[in-house]
């Protein structure tokens, strides 16, 4: 087993636990904040996308459910392709990717330009994920 998976797959806690853990995070990083200004706005937003990204990843790793064979390059791509028309989607196939960092796999090199939007701050919460695990290994 990788050394950055979670505790609940380590058996520390139960994954039951895990899970209900993850939804009570999640309802704080959703937890509306009254508007400072349109700049502070855009940051706030764009660090919420990153972390439920982090958590749907998180989920998906316990749980076991995600796709674990399409490139993750090709599941990145999907998600930019689809980002307008369905947002969702795109956290899907990043989430994928999120889950299968945490399975022990290497975020990919991006050889594209990944372009502003909703993808590339999803991808943010998946790249703070490999950066903990890297951080975690090299101690």
């Amino acid at each position: 087993m990788p050394e950055g998976c979670s505790r609940a797959q380590k058996k520390k806690i139960s994954s039951e636990d895990a899970l209900n853990a993850i939804s009570s995070i999640r309802k704080i990083v959703l937890h509306e904040v009254a508007p400072i200004n349109e700049d502070t706005d855009m940051m706030i937003r764009s660090l919420q996308s990153s972390l439920i990204c982090a958590l749907a990843s998180c989920e998906y790793n316990i749980q076991g459910t995600h796709n674990k064979k399409t490139p993750l390059i090709k599941l990145i791509k999907d998600a930019i392709e689809v980002e307008d028309d369905d947002p969702e989607r795109a956290l899907d196939y990043i989430s994928m990717v999120g889950a299968r960092v945490l399975d022990g796999e290497s975020m990919p090199e991006i050889l594209f330009d990944v372009p502003d939007g909703l993808v590339a701050e999803l991808l943010d919460g998946i790249d703070s994920i490999d950066a903990a695990i890297t951080f975690a290994s090299d101690e």
